[in-house]
């Protein structure tokens, strides 16, 4: 994964939005803005969607659609 591809986050790292009625699971997806390595050798990525950026863990990303 690299700055510009399409991305979504697998069903069980969705984040969850508070409505009226409880707590809700949403599709999550965007589009690569930065990657960074972590001391741990896992990349973190800022993903941006549909409610701004968020950082995800490589592990929780599938790719959608690569930047050619």
């Amino acid at each position: 994964m690299k700055a510009g591809d399409l991305v979504r986050v697998k069903p069980r790292f969705q984040p969850r939005v508070r409505h009226p009625r409880g707590w809700e699971q949403r599709d999550y997806h965007g589009i690569i803005l930065y990657a960074m390595e972590r001391d741990t050798g896992f990349f973190e990525y800022q993903v941006y969607g549909d409610g701004g950026s968020e950082w995800f863990c490589d592990l929780e990303l599938e790719v959608i659609s690569e930047d050619r």
